[in-house]
């Protein structure tokens, strides 16, 4: 059974309980939710400001990390959507765009939305690179999983205080295809019933096949 007691952490001391309430985080919600296009403003400016704008809780060693670890360079995938450098952090945007816009109706707290989409792929900052212009895979990276690994990257490497349905969405944003099923049949089982996780597998999946 997979212990959430090292990354259930709702209520923490020195944690802000209601983000969606912050004026700062709802400001640049509507600044940055439909830009695209000629006026897409710099992806790695806007990624930052977002995570920066929901006050939690060591966000800033999130950034910290994803500034030095290739994040905002790195191809989101080899053959499919964001094969490019830089496409990571972009194909993150647009899940957070795309989750936004589902919140709408399903009125979820904003920060939960904000922080799982914009880092549930953090895992791939390792696992492709652009080699010669083209984008290549890092098998050994590669190995290393998806979801859960994102999570731990997260809640362990970067210390960032998670609550469970948040740790639960980046987990399991990839639904059925997680490969860590297998080992969590129950763990799956209870992320099909939490509209947080549906969320952001329904904005990824829109995202990566736009």
């Amino acid at each position: 059974m997979f212990d959430y007691r090292k990354t259930n952490n709702e209520g923490m001391p020195g944690t802000k309980k209601h983000y969606d309430s912050d004026s700062e985080l709802q400001e640049t919600v509507e600044a940055t939710k439909y830009c695209e296009g000629k006026d897409e403003p710099n992806i790695k400016d806007t990624i930052i400001s977002l995570l920066k704008s929901t006050g939690r809780e060591n966000i800033n060693k999130v950034i910290d990390f994803l500034e030095k670890n290739s994040f905002f360079d790195a191809p989101a995938s080899v053959q499919f959507h964001n094969n490019f450098a830089g496409g990571l952090a972009k194909h993150s945007l647009e899940v957070y765009r795309e989750a936004m816009k589902l919140n709408e109706k399903m009125n979820l707290p904003v920060t939960s939305v904000t922080l799982c989409s914009l880092l549930h792929d953090v895992c791939k900052h390792d696992q492709y690179v652009m080699s010669e212009g083209r984008p290549t895979s890092i098998p050994a990276c590669l190995k290393k999983g998806h979801g859960l690994r994102s999570m731990f990257i997260v809640t362990r490497g970067c210390e960032l205080p998670l609550n469970y349905n948040e740790t639960m969405a980046i987990w399991w944003h990839m639904g059925e295809h997680e490969n860590t099923k297998d080992l969590y049949q129950k763990e799956y089982e209870d992320a099909c019933k939490i509209p947080l996780c549906k969320l952001i597998q329904q904005a990824d999946s829109i995202a990566a096949h736009r």
